[in-house]
């Protein structure tokens, strides 16, 4: 069984959360999170625990709340995680855009996934995996120009960006 240990403050205990048993309420796991003030990149294994169960709201709970105002004022200094948590909810908006059917909830899915990229270029313009899902976003939305670009964008920085050639690759055709 797979476990995460988050560091309880101001003492050398733990507090073990078993990632095959996680609550069903994942305002539980957010309480422990928050008043421990726990790393980012546990909140980002928590959440990703969650969606890998099929447990999407919590998923997305977790990594909403770990994206709000009061968490990027306390962890200003913690860039890449904070973008890992703005790209993953990018990630799944814009997933949810391309599987909708309904015009009108597609744009929403869409504008949220805008939104959240948006949110992580502001915390690092030059931040090549939210380029990525700008660029897998822009495809999903069909345009093949803008995506492209994006994707270059990655790859002027790392010609061997594998996610940013793999875009590239699924646009050669329509070039």
């Amino acid at each position: 069984m797979a476990s995460v240990y988050i560091p309880v403050q101001n003492s050398e205990e733990e507090v073990r959360v078993n990632l095959d048993q996680l609550p069903r309420d994942a305002s539980d796991i957010l309480d422990i999170l928050k008043a421990e003030q726990a790393p980012l990149d546990l909140w980002l294994i928590i959440a990703r625990e969650y969606f890998k169960q099929g447990k999407v709201d919590q998923f997305r709970q977790i990594l909403e709340e770990g994206s709000s105002p009061e968490i990027d004022e306390y962890y200003a200094d913690i860039r890449y995680e904070r973008i890992a948590i703005l790209n993953a909810l990018g990630a799944y908006y814009s997933y949810l855009g391309k599987i909708e059917t309904k015009q009108r909830e597609k744009e929403e899915h869409f504008i949220l996934a805008t939104q959240y990229y948006n949110k992580a270029s502001r915390i690092d313009m030059h931040e090549p995996s939210t380029w990525v899902g700008k660029g897998q976003l822009l495809l999903a939305k069909g345009e093949v120009e803008q995506a492209s670009s994006a994707f270059k964008i990655v790859l002027e920085g790392d010609r061997d960006n594998v996610p940013a050639l793999l875009g590239q690759v699924v646009l050669a055709p329509c070039n």
